[in-house]
């Protein structure tokens, strides 16, 4: 993605982009029920929104904060087609003039995964600054990404309702969608974007347009190719003759501290009556191998009994460990795909996950697919003197 940034903010947005070079210092995210992005260190003003056309629809006083609500509607009239239903809206938040957090809803993730707008926000962290033409130039690879799925056409109309526009050939598809702002006292810059797809797969290829003062290029081919270059892998049931590699993929993560409330490294012979536990039918255990490898497990995933009373056997307790040569690929990711794809044949209805509060990839990973934090307990535990908080996440699957 190439985003292109002009105006006398040249400083502040120099100090936010060095910033984004250091994400985890400077910001903190929260993926439930849409995107928040909050900034410890504010730089961008108030005064600054007027370099991106953007003025609210309203202001609101919350305390100490004010609160600017935007929202934009089509550019053209659909018959029979609520406007509600395909509006875009974001609420920034200013502290003492300062910006310091952007809230973005749920929908807009649709067509653009969480992740990718993640890895778009570390990518501008090393943008090109040219200060004489006060622009910044920032390139996003999706190769270097997770490669999360890439959404199809029908994701994008539940989300933004009928284009304005649509060209179809033998050999290409593009739809356009063209936003205003919604009232007059919001003196906020036009969304222009189009959409080419896949004609056959009808997935996105490019999504490419202006949003406000910023021309944007989202080229979503790296991530298909990738995709198709990725090695065979093979899911299966667990053998006992995979205890071993299980447990050497367990006891890689305990250094770390991020992941499980062992301290110490377990022993195959300790864990036998864990495999043992499980079962094909109701607490499957899988393993993941790599075939094009020689196929040594590379991860494992479980359903584990959240209780040992019968009343919650429909729910199950969701376990995934990746061998750390095989992290970064998105098997993770895979896997969790996976387990909520096969939790109705297991007669689970109900899935939960018990992850650290610090482990925020874990916390986002699972937040993409629609998990909500249903408990937090905080400093349950403790990690080489440090006093840990446990979160409880939790998704319904549909019978």
């Amino acid at each position: 993605m190439a985003l292109s940034l002009g105006g006398c903010v040249y400083l502040r947005l120099l100090e936010l982009k060095n910033q984004l070079g250091d994400f985890d210092r400077f910001f903190e995210v929260d993926l439930n029920d849409g995107f928040k992005l909050t900034c410890k260190v504010p730089v961008l003003l108030d005064e600054d929104m007027a370099f991106f056309e953007l003025m609210p629809e309203r202001k609101e006083q919350v305390g100490v904060a004010e609160r600017w609500h935007f929202r934009w509607v089509k550019d053209y009239a659909v018959p029979g087609e609520d406007p509600a239903a395909s509006e875009i809206t974001a609420d920034f938040i200013f502290v003492e003039h300062k910006l310091s957090r952007i809230i973005l809803p749920e929908r807009l993730f649709v067509f653009i995964p969480k992740s990718a707008l993640l890895t778009l926000l570390h990518a501008v962290g090393h943008a090109k600054i040219d200060a004489a033409k006060r622009t910044a130039n920032a390139n996003y690879n999706e190769k270097n990404a997770d490669h999360p799925p890439i959404p199809a056409a029908a994701e994008i109309t539940r989300t933004l309702g009928i284009p304005l526009e649509i060209k179809a050939t033998d050999s290409s598809l593009s739809w356009r969608y063209r936003y205003r702002r919604a009232s007059p006292a919001q003196h906020s810059g036009r969304i222009d974007m189009t959409f080419s797809f896949d004609p056959t797969t009808r997935k996105i290829q490019r999504l490419k347009g202006r949003l406000f003062d910023l021309t944007m290029d989202f080229n979503f081919t790296n991530a298909a190719a990738a995709s198709a270059a990725t090695p065979a892998f093979n899911l299966r049931a667990a053998t006992e003759a995979d205890l071993p590699e299980i447990v050497a993929i367990y006891n890689a993560t305990i250094p770390g501290r991020m992941v499980t409330a062992d301290t110490e490294p377990v022993s195959v012979e300790s864990r036998v009556p864990w495999f043992k536990a499980h079962n094909p039918q109701t607490r499957p255990l899988w393993v993941l191998e790599d075939t094009a490898a020689g196929g040594p497990v590379c991860a494992w995933l479980s359903f584990n009994s959240f209780h040992v009373r019968p009343a919650y056997n429909p729910t199950a307790e969701i376990s995934i460990y990746v061998a750390e040569t095989h992290r970064r690929r998105g098997l993770g990711r895979a896997l969790l795909r996976e387990a909520l794809a096969r939790a109705p044949a297991c007669k689970v209805t109900t899935l939960v996950g018990l992850i650290w509060a610090h482990n925020e990839p874990s916390l986002q990973l699972f937040a993409e697919f629609g998990f909500k934090s249903w408990g937090h307990l905080p400093q349950v535990a403790i990690l080489d003197g440090i006093e840990r908080d446990l979160i409880i996440v939790g998704k319904r699957i549909a019978k």
